[in-house]
């Protein structure tokens, strides 16, 4: 049976001072272990973990590597359980513990899966104890807080909120952008930020993997021009989508039917030859691992045809039981050097710590999604300090993205619940 490190022992006795906690751990400082560990010492109550599908496997398998009793731990992920008959069942079983992991999925208030949660009669509302673990609860502004904080710690918001539009008029900074023929309301900062520091400080447990981590790896960012042509059909678009881009460049959030959307899929499928130069440039120089991200499918799919012995390919669409497998192969195989994941699949909640090369097709306008996905190999276990680099043709959308990251990650960082990216 594995050991843990010695703040993650305090940090699982620290859990136990409240019935509610906020985990707020940097990627990779080892939440599922803090949380097996809190369990133990609680000499393992009835528990039910909701997580990612993609993590469903993982937390099974880590639970088993440290000792909990499998009639103690039920696993379940968040699109099962936003259906009211699975939500019913799970009522009646019992359960002592629930443990909300990568608690971002909840950000949405309105959203079937947080009801399911934190509405009324959700789970949260009956099982005593509740453990929120991520590393980003607000992966793009302060106003994603809300649900947990209003659900779970309600008295201790400041008098007169009590509703989400409350919420983000306190401590966000918004105002109106017209978007084609109608307006926006798009947050460009934050406001009452030492109230609400303190309000965390009461409900969060904050674990900084540069404090308790003093011997993890740098992790750098780096651009990777390539010699890509811009797609020809979109050049009479070019300027128009600029122009458009520029109109949200403060961080609101692009709508995945828009034209700018159809623009950024077309330009990733542009990158796929001189990406496939790179990763044969890649093989045979070097004797590393590569992870290779994107959030479109036609990438990575043609990028694993060609590279088909040597990778490994996980999206969406691939059952829950079958993750887990992927990601072993690519972790203990010694000839499966490319892991392939879409980008909104595979970036939470996998160990992909084989690889210190993490090469991005696109980026997520979410800057919190592509952290994240770099911390699936920059965590522990990691001893190669890790190179993340973003493709990009010269005079794209590529560059306008880097803007609105950056916008959105000041925002972020003036919170002190992200890492800075360097762009």
């Amino acid at each position: 049976m594995s050991t843990p490190y010695d703040y993650q022992l305090a940090s699982a006795q620290q859990m136990l001072g409240q019935d509610c906690v906020m985990l707020d751990a940097d990627m990779g400082t080892g939440k599922t272990i803090i949380s097996l560990t809190a369990l133990k010492l609680l000499k393992h109550p009835k528990c039910l973990v909701v997580c990612p599908a993609v993590a469903v496997t993982n937390w099974r398998y880590e639970a088993e590597k440290w000792g909990t009793p499998s009639d103690k731990l039920e696993v379940i992920s968040y699109d099962k359980v936003r259906q009211a008959k699975t939500k019913t069942s799970l009522l009646t079983q019992g359960f002592e513990v629930l443990i909300l992991d990568e608690a971002h999925y909840l950000k949405n208030p309105e959203s079937k899966r947080t009801q399911a949660i934190y509405g009324t009669d959700g789970l949260a509302t009956k099982i005593r104890r509740v453990w929120l673990l991520s590393g980003t609860f607000a992966p793009n502004n302060a106003s994603e807080y809300y649900p947990h904080l209003r659900c779970l710690f309600g008295k201790d918001l400041p008098a007169g909120i009590n509703s989400f539009r409350q919420f983000k008029e306190y401590f966000c900074v918004s105002v109106l952008r017209k978007v084609g023929s109608r307006y926006i309301d798009v947050i460009i900062g934050n406001k009452n930020v030492a109230e609400l520091r303190t309000l965390l400080q009461k409900t969060s447990i904050k674990l900084d993997s540069q404090k308790v981590l003093p011997e993890l790896p740098p992790l750098s960012w780096s651009p990777l021009a390539l010699d890509a042509t811009f797609p020809a059909q979109l050049e009479q678009e070019y300027t128009e989508l600029t122009a458009f881009i520029q109109s949200i460049e403060e961080g609101s959030v692009i709508p995945h039917t828009s034209s700018v959307m159809r623009m950024r899929r077309l330009i990733a499928e542009s990158k796929i030859q001189p990406i496939s130069l790179f990763i044969k440039d890649f093989l045979q120089n070097t004797k590393q691992k590569l992870v290779v991200f994107s959030l479109h499918l036609t990438p990575l799919q043609t990028l694993h045809h060609t590279f088909n012995q040597e990778s490994v390919l996980l999206t969406g669409s691939v059952p829950t039981e079958k993750r887990g497998a992927i990601v072993q192969r690519f972790q203990k195989d010694a000839g499966t050097r490319l892991f392939f994941g879409q980008l909104n699949t595979a970036n939470t909640a996998i160990t992909l710590t084989a690889a210190s090369r993490v090469l991005f097709i696109d980026q997520s306008f979410i800057p919190g999604e592509n952290l994240q996905a770099a911390a699936r190999c920059h965590r522990i276990g990691q001893h190669h300090p890790v190179l993340a680099q973003v493709a990009m043709i010269p005079q794209s959308i590529d560059e306008r993205v880097s803007e609105i990251l950056l916008t959105k990650n000041r925002m972020l960082t003036e919170l002190e619940y992200a890492d800075h990216i360097d762009a």
